[in-house]
């Protein structure tokens, strides 16, 4: 598993972070650690970025389950067509840490993106990593090139 700094966009903004006194635009985001797991396989599974959603956004965000969703209505449409899929995210959102900010599949890799609070010790690293790999096995065995669908 290897672990990078990442950078997500702010979900919950508020009106001044958005905007400087001088008018200019600003880029909302949050710092965290981001945990990837390479899936080894060539997959046909929705390229997707779940957030998890604070209790107030003030972006346009678009549920998938509770609390979690994406920030692009196709990505979640794409999602939304695939119910076995969208039930073993949430079963595994449900399993990992509490300040879990989202969960990612690009066809490379499988990301978690985690604020690592103070519950970043190894016992839980080692938790995220088998809740990661059970994601690929279920990617793999569901979404697989060569299988048939």
């Amino acid at each position: 598993m290897h672990v990078r700094v990442a950078f997500l966009p702010k979900l919950d903004p508020q009106a001044a972070e958005r905007v400087s006194s001088a008018g200019v635009r600003r880029q909302t985001n949050i710092t965290c650690a981001e945990y990837q797991l390479p899936v080894s396989k060539r997959l046909s599974a929705p390229v997707f970025l779940l957030r998890r959603l604070p209790a107030s956004p003030t972006v346009p965000v678009y549920g998938v389950f509770a609390q979690w969703g994406t920030l692009d209505a196709s990505q979640r449409d794409r999602l939304k067509a695939e119910p076995k899929l969208v039930d073993e995210l949430a079963s595994v959102v449900d399993q990992l840490p509490g300040d879990t900010l989202g969960l990612g599949f690009d066809l490379r890799v499988v990301s978690c993106f985690w604020s690592e609070g103070a519950t970043a010790d190894e016992a839980v690293v080692v938790a995220l990593k088998g809740e990661l790999q059970g994601l690929v096995d279920a990617l793999i065995r569901d979404f697989s090139v060569n299988q048939t669908r």
